[in-house]
């Protein structure tokens, strides 16, 4: 399970190199690697697709009570499928909590899912993998 990479701390390394040396390294073809999408502020996560079977794109799908919006950042109104935008989630899940959350992600959307490209230029790094200073 592939679950976002270095967050731009030690270097930058595009997926498919990624899935390269995890496949190498643990003698798993591509197609055996599942890429996850998620954060502690939300209860669900989006997967890439089932292991095993053919997606060539890797676009990530979140359960049917969660949904992605791709955003303009400028002004917070969804783009057209295939540009690319800030990731906005609505989890139902989240009892008890925020239903909604947008993000300094990087997404472009088409019907398949969206697929997440990095981080907006001036975001602070977020994520699990970060130790608090």
């Amino acid at each position: 399970m592939e679950t976002g990479g270095y967050k731009g701390r030690s270097r930058r390394l595009p997926r498919h190199e990624l899935h390269q040396i995890l496949g190498e390294r643990l003698g798993l073809p591509d197609d055996r690697i599942v890429c996850e999408y998620g954060m502690c502020e939300l209860s669900s996560q989006a997967y890439d697709r089932i292991a095993g079977s053919p997606n060539s794109a890797r676009k990530l799908r979140f359960p049917p009570w969660a949904r992605a919006r791709i955003v303009s950042a400028e002004n917070a109104v969804e783009v057209s499928a295939g540009r690319a935008g800030l990731i906005q989630v609505f989890d139902l899940a989240n009892a008890f909590s925020a239903v909604a959350i947008q993000t300094e992600d990087l997404g472009i959307w088409d019907e398949d899912g969206f697929e997440l490209i990095g981080r907006a230029t001036e975001a602070i790094p977020r994520g699990c993998s970060l130790m608090s200073v």
